[in-house]
C-alpha cells in the first residue's frame, strides 16, 4: 500500500512538472506575447483595436506591440519587461473607454503577462507565488484558450490543403443594428463600473513614462457611427485623465462615421480601415 502511495505521489509530482513545463513554454514561445523587436524607440500597446493595424506602423519605426485582451495591467507589465530590453523614447497606448472599465477586470491576458513579472511587482511573495505560478497554470479557465487554438491551427491547416490556398477568411457580418451594438455596449462599458484597478495601473504607466523620460501618448481608435452614439452615453472620461496628466491625445474615435466599409464590426477596423487610419496617424504623430 505504501508503495502504491509513493508512486501515486511521484506520478503526482511528475504530472504537475510536465504540466507547469508545457504551460511554460506556451506562454514565453507564443509571439503574441513575447516576441518583440528590440530596435525600436517607438511603441504602441493596446487590445484587438490596435492590434488591427498588424505591422503596418514598422515602416514608419513604430512597433505594434498591442495584443488583443490586453488590460491597462497587461500594458504595464509589457512597458516594464520591453524597456528593460531597450531604450524606448515613445509610448502610444490605446485610451478607449472600455480599458477603464470592469471589463478589463474580468477579460484581460493576465495569466500570460504574469511570465513579465518579478517578486517587486506583487504585494508579497504569497501573491508572487499564487499569481505568477499557481493561479495561471492550474486554476484559470482561459488555459483552455490553448486547446481552441491547437484545434483553430489544425482546421485551417486541413481547409487550406482541401482549397489549396493561404487566404482563407470568413465573411464577415456588418449589420449594425441596434440590438447587436447595445449588446455590445452594455457588455464593455453600460454595465460596467468604472474599474480601480485600471485606473490604478493607468497612471503606473503615466509614472513609468515619466521616471523614465519616456514621452506618452494616447489614442482613440475609430468607432462605427451608431456605435459612437452609444458609447458617447457614458460618463467614463478617460480622456480628461490625459488632459490632465498633460498626455498629447489622438482622438479618431468619430474619423470614419461615413465610412462602415472601413469597419470589420461595430469597434474594429478593417483591412481598408486599418490602412487608413495609419496613414491619417502618422501624419499627425510626425508633426
Amino acid at each position: 500500500m505504501n508503495i502504491f502511495l509513493f508512486k501515486s505521489f511521484i506520478i503526482f509530482i511528475i504530472s504537475i512538472i510536465s504540466w507547469s513545463g508545457a504551460f511554460y513554454y506556451y506562454s514565453t514561445n507564443n509571439e503574441n506575447y513575447n516576441d518583440y523587436e528590440y530596435d525600436y524607440e517607438t511603441y504602441l500597446f493596446g487590445d484587438s483595436r490596435p492590434f488591427q493595424l498588424k505591422q503596418n506602423l514598422s515602416r514608419y519605426k513604430i512597433f505594434n506591440a498591442a495584443v488583443q485582451g490586453d488590460s491597462y495591467q497587461d500594458i504595464y507589465r509589457r512597458i516594464s519587461y520591453i524597456s528593460s530590453k531597450t531604450n524606448i523614447k515613445n509610448i502610444i497606448i490605446q485610451s478607449d473607454k472600455h480599458m477603464l472599465t470592469t471589463y478589463r477586470d474580468k477579460h484581460n491576458n493576465n495569466d500570460k503577462t504574469s511570465i513579465f513579472t518579478n517578486l517587486n511587482d506583487w504585494d508579497n511573495s504569497i501573491a508572487y507565488i499564487y499569481g505568477k505560478y499557481i493561479y495561471p497554470i492550474f486554476l484559470d479557465p482561459t488555459m483552455k484558450v490553448v486547446a481552441r487554438t491547437a484545434v483553430y491551427n489544425v482546421m485551417s491547416s486541413l481547409l487550406r490543403k482541401v482549397f489549396k490556398s493561404n487566404n482563407i477568411s470568413i465573411p464577415i457580418n456588418q449589420n449594425f443594428n441596434e440590438k447587436k451594438l447595445l449588446k455590445r455596449y452594455n457588455l464593455q462599458i453600460g454595465n460596467q463600473m468604472q474599474s480601480s484597478i485600471q485606473h490604478k495601473y493607468l497612471y503606473k504607466i503615466i509614472q513609468f513614462c515619466e521616471l523614465n523620460n519616456i514621452d506618452l501618448f494616447a489614442i482613440n481608435f475609430p468607432l462605427q457611427a451608431k456605435y459612437l452614439e452609444l458609447v458617447k452615453r457614458s460618463k467614463i472620461d478617460i480622456n480628461k485623465i490625459m488632459g490632465r496628466e498633460n498626455i498629447m491625445l489622438f482622438d479618431y474615435s468619430d474619423r470614419f462615421i461615413n465610412n462602415d466599409n472601413y469597419f470589420l464590426d461595430q469597434d474594429h477596423l478593417n483591412n481598408l480601415g486599418a490602412n487608413k487610419l495609419v496613414e491619417v496617424f502618422i501624419d499627425d504623430f510626425v508633426k
